[in-house]
Parts: C-alpha cells; structure tokens; sequence
C-alpha cells in the first residue's frame, strides 16, 4: 500500500510539472484553441517587455511571416540591439589583447568590431593605441582624428 502512495504521489509531481512547463512553453492562444497568428505579436510584445529577447524575436518572425506588419520594427530594434552587444564584446576583446601585448591580434579584432554606432570612438582611440604601439604613426594619427570626430 505504502508503494503504491509513493508511486501515485510521485506520478502527480511530474504531471504537474510537465504541466507547468507545457503552459508557460505553449502560447496562451494556442492552449485556448485561439489564432496563433493574432497572438504572436502579443506573446512577443510581453517576452520583449521581460528582457526574453530571443524567444520575443522568434515570435517577432513568426507574426511577420503571417503577415503582422507591426513585427518588423520591433524585430529590427532587437537586431540592432544584438549588433551593439557583438561590438561591445569585440571591443573588450581587443583591448584584453591590447594589454597582453598582442597588437597584431588586438588589431584585427578592433576592425572586425566596426567604426559604427556608440562605440565607434572607443573602437577608434582603441586602433590607434595599437598603431601607436606597432609604431605605425601615420595609421595611428587617422584613427585618433576618427575617434575625435566620432564623439
């Protein structure tokens, strides 16, 4: 008897796990039998405002391949989002490189991260410590008058 209580008390904790997960993964139209085109947009609107930007993007795509014009300017702003992040990360790899007295390798990834957006300057004054560094003077004069007139 003792068996068979633990047995049903531990299928009921799964149930109502998998119960759980199946409600908070399914969108609330899809489980109410509703359109899922119409409550794409909605579902990626709220995953958006609680900072789920990848999952948002997937539901972004999904209501503008059905045809929700509304999706697309959303769905660029976390594109552009995704590509400052990616600078950002590629800047403070350069500068790592930078202090390790890697300039060669600090260069190349300083020109992968692009002159565009906020931190063009930095990317910029970045290049042209390194240029000092190599001694290549001319080439570190050009990126400090970019990082100037970048600010």
């Amino acid at each position: 008897m003792m068996m068979i209580c633990c047995a049903l008390r531990q299928r009921r904790a799964v149930c109502a796990a998998a119960c759980l997960l199946g409600s908070l993964l399914v969108p609330r139209a899809v489980r109410a039998g509703g359109d899922t085109r119409m409550g794409a947009y909605e579902l990626a609107e709220k995953l958006h405002d609680r900072k789920h930007d990848k999952t948002a993007k997937k539901y972004y795509e999904k209501a503008l391949k059905h045809g929700d014009a509304r999706a697309a300017e959303p769905l660029s702003r976390i594109a552009a989002a995704a590509g400052r992040e990616h600078e950002s990360r590629l800047l403070e790899r350069g500068k790592s490189l930078y202090a390790a007295g890697k300039y060669r390798e600090a260069e190349k990834v300083l020109l992968k991260a692009g002159s565009g957006g906020k931190v063009g300057a930095a990317v910029h004054f970045s290049l042209g410590d390194v240029y000092m560094a190599l001694e290549e003077y001319g080439k570190a004069t050009a990126q400090y008058r970019k990082a100037k007139r970048a600010y």
